[in-house]
């Protein structure tokens, strides 16, 4: 059997040469507007959440900014955004439940950042961002199901 390639090398890299890959680069972006270039498609009315000079910006932040993608209900998706300014806090990435919220890893640090999350079962078709005493700023997010198709054989 051919040895096991890093998951990280490529779009459409080989888990195994037998036995599947990794097609994330067939699927299609969810995010409107997750390069943050107007102030469009997010709803930022509670806290202090505004989209201005490219990006999501709060200050001390306790509250959520979220926008709809619709259901992807038991789906796992590919997050990926990147924290540009942080001086206070954490945010993390959520997702609105009919009954519950599932949020990512909080993040008080710059950098890009990729998390892999299973929707949950109650998914409502919302997401954003949760802040935590957050004063910061969020660019580039996007999200995508992370898929593996098994290869012929």
């Amino acid at each position: 059997m051919a040895p096991m390639m890093g998951l990280g090398a490529s779009l459409s890299t080989a888990v195994s040469e037998r036995t599947a890959v990794v097609i994330e680069d067939y699927m299609p972006e969810l995010v409107t507007n997750g390069g943050f270039d107007a102030d469009s498609g997010w709803s930022h009315t509670r806290g202090s959440w505004a989209i201005s000079g490219g990006t999501l910006n709060t200050t001390s932040e306790t509250d959520y900014c979220h926008q709809d993608i619709s259901d992807q209900s038991n789906i796992t998706m590919e997050v990926i955004f990147t924290v540009t300014a942080v001086s206070a806090g954490s945010v993390q990435f959520r997702i609105f439940g009919d009954s519950s919220t599932t949020l990512g890893t909080a993040r008080s640090t710059v950098g890009t950042f990729t998390e892999f999350i299973q929707f949950p079962s109650d998914h409502n078709g919302s997401i954003g961002f949760q802040g935590s005493s957050f004063t910061g700023s969020i660019d580039n997010l996007s999200i995508t199901e992370f898929a593996i198709r098994p290869l012929d054989v």
